[in-house]
């Protein structure tokens, strides 16, 4: 079985999705289309302080919504407040599942780099197959640009904190 994994993100101010993250569904719909047995996880437990939804629960809802996706073939990682605790509670979703061969993680471009490298450590220790794609980006000019850099910074720090431990 295939898990696709669709990353969250920080829901507006007033619990609306953004751009980014409709287009990290709709890429994940895209996939998921393409296989027989498969499942979803939607992850992101952020509220807004002016909303009364986690990120997970506006994601399934618009995959139910929008997509007529049936409830039972969406998993909702609701605890989740970064990528880090996004793949940790991922894999021990995953860990509680028989049969699964692979994993599609989907994010958004900008993002993806930092992904794989988080999901590629945590799931060491699994035998599945791991995939990455990227949506396309919400955001440009010069906000995409100031994300762009914050992920290099941020990959920069982990690359360090994993690998030159002592």
């Amino acid at each position: 079985m295939k898990i696709i994994i669709i990353l969250g993100e920080k829901l507006k101010k007033n619990g609306d999705m953004s751009l980014n993250l409709i287009n990290r569904l709709n890429k994940g719909v895209e996939i998921y289309n393409k296989y027989e047995n498969k499942l979803i996880i939607v992850t992101g437990g952020r509220f807004q302080r002016s909303s009364d939804f986690s990120e997970s629960f506006q994601m399934k809802k618009y995959l139910i919504n929008t997509f007529n996706i049936e409830s039972n073939k969406i998993i909702e990682d609701n605890l989740s407040q970064d990528t880090i605790e996004n793949s940790k509670n991922c894999l021990k979703i995953i860990e509680k599942m028989k049969n699964m061969s692979e994993i599609i993680v989907v994010s958004s471009e900008y993002h993806i780099e930092r992904v794989s490298i988080i999901f590629n450590y945590i799931f060491k220790n699994s035998n599945l197959n791991k995939k990455y794609i990227s949506s396309k980006n919400g955001i440009s000019g010069k906000i995409l640009e100031d994300h762009r850099e914050n992920e290099r910074k941020a990959i920069d720090k982990l690359l360090f904190y994993l690998y030159n431990k002592k």
